[in-house]
């Protein structure tokens, strides 16, 4: 059985604008930018959630419906670097 601290429900969920992309990359590059990998159960497919610009939040968003989540970084977090999410 999964540790339920590794699944979110997005059940509030607020549109918001695309992740940026990181500096001197273009969409779809390989780059070194810090990222969580999402497993998004309610389109069976991956994400990553990457690292914002002021090192303060991870930001993805679901493949299919394209809502926003946003992980929260600091003190009593979790080093955890896998979870997974369901828009449902």
């Amino acid at each position: 059985m999964p540790d339920r601290q590794d699944i979110v429900e997005l059940t509030s969920v607020t549109s918001s604008p695309a992740p940026s992309v990181p500096s001197g990359a273009t969409p779809g590059s390989t780059s070194d930018r810090t990222f969580l990998r999402l497993w998004f159960a309610c389109s069976s497919q991956y994400a990553r959630a990457y690292k914002s610009d002021d090192g303060t939040a991870y930001t993805g968003r679901c493949p299919t419906c394209h809502k926003c989540i946003r992980f929260q970084i600091g003190e009593g977090g979790t080093s955890q670097r896998s979870f997974t999410v369901s828009c449902r």
